[in-house]
């Protein structure tokens, strides 16, 4: 690999003009900088150098001082944010044709596609079109076209595999293809023909899929729609351009069709609520927040969801075949044990709280279904902690899922066989699922020894990726947590926040909580609890509760306790409350 010529910088203005100012402050360039580019003082941008000079290349983030924070947690992982010469080479060169004069491609460009994503998205590697049939819907799914510019062999794909995936840290992310392809010639962007891997889905009106045919197109999205203003349509807020109105109209249709189809096998559907840390020029330098998914988005994850596994399908049809080396996600269902423990969780938790068995007791799988289950337990009111921790602990149950060269199960979303086409310029899975499907269906060469030996590579890589993104979420939380709390720490203690959580699990040791207000999760150790309470503390059977000297129950899955930050402990490396029972 040739090492980069570019740079991580922070932009400063000087009276002679824009410098770059390494991030370690090792040295500072000189810069060029476009006229219509809208930098400010302190942002941090990508310069390259060129011919002894070093120009602006584009901006990253801004001067925000944790994003420098999330810039060194990314090369603490391993994550670069800049590529090697061979590799920007490569794709600059590729960026100047985006192939779309392919006269093997089937011209789709009639067909009045848009993409759907966050509003900020600019790697558009989604777009679709759906309209009605006597059968009931033709669903167009169109996927960037990448594996037609990343190649084995060359310095992209070489370097796609040692990424693995694109990486993201709240307002800031690492994108395993130089954005010259990901966000330019590659990207399915409005008014711009494209490329694309389109999937030709036969919906009937129960929802099941009885068709699918695959084509090589030219596409040309006609807008870039966010979610936000996708569900404004739907709520009657604005109206639809005249163009696109019947496929958003048939997208509903469609996405509650196959969200009624998931419901009747019994997939389980958790909480939709994530965390959401919004970075920004505010006090602690963010903003914490519950993100509700959307119903445009449940229903754009169920056309992909149909999408990779259609695609599966065609790559076990063609299994026989030496020179297909297919890549599968697998995620086997949760052991019968595993399930019998939450069963048992459930009544000694609806014992301890006094709530309705009817209600709030599980009698297991084969009585009744944990989506069933889940779905009849209340979401809003006093009671709603009690389900936050049942679906928490249920959540617990799950295996964790992985790429593999075999077919199999994936428990998640009920489907006996599963493949990832739809993410093909995040992942390197899906460029390489991509190449393989065009090989399945003979429109394009392959070499079997090559293929197999690459796929070893890349399944190495996809499972690798989701670990790494693990580690750098979990080490996120953790800063947040860190800034949180130590501005709240320094306040005396009698102006300090009481801030009232719920239990959402338990170990011997560890107590798991989430507050409130902000929904920030954190853990106590039962071993600083049992100091400030002057109690030992053993967990129960089933792990619902955590028994006192007595065995009576001193904390229970679901109960509200009230904390105050005390200090952080830096021996321990933890920080430490004052805990109430509420």
């Amino acid at each position: 690999m040739s090492s980069s010529s570019q740079l991580v910088v922070r932009m400063r203005l000087t009276k002679k003009g824009w410098t770059g100012a390494t991030l370690n402050g090792s040295h500072t360039v000189q810069l060029a900088l476009p006229k219509d580019e809208q930098i400010e003082d302190g942002d941090i941008c990508i310069v390259k150098k060129e011919g002894g000079h070093y120009f602006f290349e584009h901006k990253l983030t801004d001067g925000q001082p944790l994003f420098e924070k999330w810039i060194r947690l990314f090369e603490q992982q391993g994550v670069p944010l800049t590529y090697d010469e061979q590799t920007y080479d490569e794709s600059q060169q590729l960026a100047l044709d985006a192939g779309t004069s392919d006269p093997k491609l089937k011209d789709l460009c009639s067909l009045p596609f848009v993409t759907i994503d966050n509003a900020d998205s600019r790697d558009l590697d989604q777009a679709l079109f759906i309209e009605q049939s006597k059968l009931g819907f033709v669903v167009w799914y169109a996927l960037a076209d990448a594996s037609y510019f990343v190649k084995p062999g060359s310095a992209l794909f070489d370097e796609a595999i040692r990424r693995g995936t694109s990486y993201y840290l709240p307002g800031l992310s690492a994108p395993m293809l130089p954005r010259s392809l990901s966000e330019g010639v590659v990207s399915l962007n409005p008014d711009q023909n494209r490329r694309a891997l389109v999937f030709e889905m036969h919906v009937n009106h129960d929802g099941d899929c009885v068709a699918t045919h695959i084509h090589r197109a030219r596409i040309c999205s006609r807008f870039k729609l966010s979610y936000r203003g996708v569900q404004d349509i739907y709520d009657g807020l604005i109206e639809p351009e005249a163009e696109i109105a019947s496929s958003l109209a048939a997208l509903k249709a469609v996405g509650e069709l196959r969200m009624k189809l998931s419901e009747s096998k019994h997939v389980v559907r958790f909480r939709n609520s994530e965390i959401e840390v919004q970075c920004g020029d505010h006090a602690l330098g963010f903003q914490i927040g519950i993100d509700e998914s959307m119903p445009v988005e449940r229903y754009n994850e169920q056309i992909s969801l149909l999408c990779n596994i259609e695609g599966a399908k065609k790559l076990i049809a063609a299994s026989h075949e030496d020179h297909v080396q297919a890549i599968y996600k697998v995620h086997p269902s949760p052991m019968a044990r595993d399930l019998n423990d939450l069963a048992a969780m459930t009544k000694d938790l609806a014992q301890v709280h006094k709530l309705d068995p009817k209600v709030w007791v599980w009698p297991g799988p084969k009585k009744q279904p944990l989506a069933k289950y889940l779905k009849q337990l209340p979401l809003i009111g006093p009671q709603s902690r009690y389900t936050h921790a049942i679906d928490r602990q249920a959540r617990m149950t799950n295996h964790r899922s992985s790429f593999q060269d075999e077919p199999g199960l994936h428990f998640g979303i009920g489907a006996p066989v599963y493949a990832r086409f739809s993410a093909p310029m995040r992942e390197i899975v899906g460029i390489f699922t991509h190449k393989e499907l065009w090989e399945a269906l003979g429109l394009a060469s392959a070499d079997a020894n090559l293929d197999h030996d690459l796929r070893e590579r890349i399944i190495k890589a996809g499972n690798r990726a989701k670990t790494i993104q693990g580690r750098l979420t979990r080490a996120a939380n953790k800063e947040v947590l860190d800034r949180f709390f130590d501005r709240e720490s320094s306040l005396p203690l009698a102006n300090r926040p009481k801030r009232a959580a719920t239990v959402l699990g338990l170990t011997a040791s560890k107590i798991y909580l989430q507050f409130d207000d902000p929904p920030l999760e954190i853990k106590l150790y039962s071993s600083d609890l049992s100091a400030q309470w002057q109690q030992e503390f053993s967990l129960s059977r089933s792990g619902s509760c955590l028994l006192d000297n007595q065995k009576e129950v001193a904390i229970a899955l679901g109960s509200s306790l009230s904390l105050v930050v005390d200090q952080y402990h830096k021996n321990r490396q933890r920080w430490l409350f004052h805990v109430t029972k509420i």
